[in-house]
């Protein structure tokens, strides 16, 4: 079934203008960094939209906090919208649990190219190009077949000579336990017998999974692949907790003619938080311990956009082997590896 080509960014867990939680006392250069994460991350993500000219912006939960009611966030988000429109690239916002729905219509003055997807969805969004549709956007895993099994193997013929719109659903979870429900449900008959099925006896059927389905609100960057299409979660744009290590980003999703997907990662995070666990031994000595240290961060590869990393260093040991590294041997080795870190 061909497709017309398509490519959209989907990011999530933006989380505007919330501040970096659990860090020492930085440095003025690194605290200004560390302080403008989130928002220097949306800008990064307005950029490579901008600049990789896509078709649209998927936004997945968690744009900003509501709770916060901060100016900046606002000021910052609406900006990033505005220099989408004079690029003619739409936005598609589902509210998450921190921005809700009501949060987002409160905001005057919304640039008209933002969408947003909300409950009242009677039947996805078509994004259209050309007076074509290329893409059907709505807040379900699956979507109905309403035609015949007659109707639906006529356009299925139809559907082999011409391209047919790619579905994308969005979805906002709280939880794991509530993301393996939905994988459940967006990918049942994708195994066994559905594989078997012919064409035509797939579109009668009452409904088919969307051909992406993207997730948002988590934290870490997952993809669940089946032979009817992926689900995507991009994780957070930004980290804004020790805990949420690694590179963070959004991701380039690029759909081919055929209909095959690739997700590629697209660094946005300015700052970035690793978290190591040493265990130590009576006979390691300090001079052992900082050589380690430094061996563990050189394995990990950094971002382009990177500016600044946070590390946590998780000590374990006996109290034997933790001795000889007191407070004031600690302090020594945070300083060195803040000084060749920044």
């Amino acid at each position: 079934m061909p497709f017309e080509p398509l490519r959209f960014l989907h990011a999530a867990n933006i989380r505007l203008d919330q501040a970096i939680g659990e860090t020492y006392p930085l440095p003025s250069r690194v605290a200004s960094i560390v302080q403008d994460a989130t928002r220097a991350a949306f800008e990064r993500l307005v950029g490579v939209a901008i600049e990789r000219r896509v078709d649209f912006l998927l936004l997945g939960g968690n744009t900003f906090i509501e709770a916060e009611r901060s100016l900046a966030a606002r000021l910052a988000l609406v900006e990033g919208l505005e220099q989408l429109a004079q690029e003619s690239i739409r936005v598609f916002v589902l509210p998450g649990p921190l921005d809700p729905v009501e949060a987002w219509q409160q905001i005057p003055d919304l640039p008209e190219n933002l969408t947003i997807l909300d409950g009242s969805l009677a039947k996805p969004l078509a994004y259209k190009r050309d007076d074509k549709t290329i893409a059907r956007i709505g807040t379900w895993s699956r979507l109905p077949r309403r035609k015949g099994a007659k109707a639906a193997q006529r356009e299925t013929r139809s559907e082999s000579l011409r391209p047919t719109a790619f579905s994308i659903g969005v979805l906002a979870t709280n939880h794991e336990s509530d993301d393996a429900l939905l994988l459940d449900g967006w990918s049942a008959g994708q195994e066994g017998n559905f594989l078997a099925m012919p064409e035509h006896e797939i579109a009668a059927g009452l409904d088919v999974p969307v051909d992406y389905l993207a997730f948002g609100s988590g934290r870490a960057r997952r993809t669940f692949a089946k032979r009817k299409g992926i689900a995507h979660d991009p994780g957070s744009l930004q980290g804004v907790h020790p805990r949420e290590t690694g590179p963070r980003g959004a991701t380039l999703v690029s759909v081919d003619a055929d209909g095959s997907v690739l997700c590629d990662f697209v660094s946005t995070a300015s700052v970035r938080c690793e978290r190591f666990g040493i265990r130590l031994d009576p006979s390691m000595s300090r001079h052992d311990l900082h050589q380690h240290c430094r061996s563990l961060i050189e394995e990990k590869r950094g971002e382009t956009s990177e500016n600044a990393w946070i590390v946590e260093w998780v000590m374990l040991g006996n109290a034997a082997a933790l001795e000889p590294f007191g407070v004031a041997a600690c302090r020594q080795l945070r300083d060195r590896k803040s000084t060749r870190l920044n």
